[in-house]
């Protein structure tokens, strides 16, 4: 089966919840969690100074996430626009047997990819996307898709990578 990928702003745009790096997101859900286990122990030794400042470094590191994941798209785009003269790239993913082959339609390169690369599998209203092991994004318009090739790729995708880390979208 072929389907088609889309890198773009809207694309990335879409996919900002899951842009940065699960283990980055982790240490920082670690550290507010820490930082309000603290605060919760200041404000009740009457410590109302580090209750704020706990609370603080709480909106801190989520305004952090924000950051890094608007920086990490302008990064791509610029990325993109510097590779290939363009922030759109579009190919497309052809699931084979053993690999998972990439093609870059600006480039007519192509890329095979074990399965075993692939560690997570997201959804957004307009967009799947396969990420990597190192967190490299494989987008796929759903668009392309009808009811029989949707429920095909989401087959293909279970049966080829079945150690995926599937995050549906909200709102189902």
């Amino acid at each position: 089966m072929e389907v088609h990928t889309l890198t773009s702003e809207s694309a990335l745009t879409e996919l900002r919840k899951y842009i940065i790096k699960p283990s980055i997101k982790k240490n920082i859900y670690l550290m507010s969690g820490l930082l309000v286990l603290i605060g919760i122990i200041a404000f009740f030794t009457k410590s109302y100074l580090l209750t704020i400042f706990c609370f603080l470094g709480i909106d801190i590191f989520f305004l952090e996430l924000y950051v890094l994941s608007k920086k990490q798209i302008q990064m791509t785009l610029k990325r993109l626009r510097e590779l290939y003269g363009t922030d759109k790239i579009e190919g497309k993913l052809v699931f084979e047997n053993n690999t998972l082959r990439t093609v870059n339609f600006v480039t007519n390169g192509e890329l095979p990819l074990s399965y075993e690369v692939m560690a997570l599998f997201a959804e957004t209203q307009n967009y799947y996307a396969l990420f990597t092991k190192e967190h490299q994004a494989l987008i796929v318009d759903k668009q392309q898709f009808t009811p029989e090739t949707k429920e095909q790729f989401l087959q293909l995708v279970h049966e080829k990578m079945p150690a995926l880390l599937i995050k549906p979208r909200k709102g189902k």
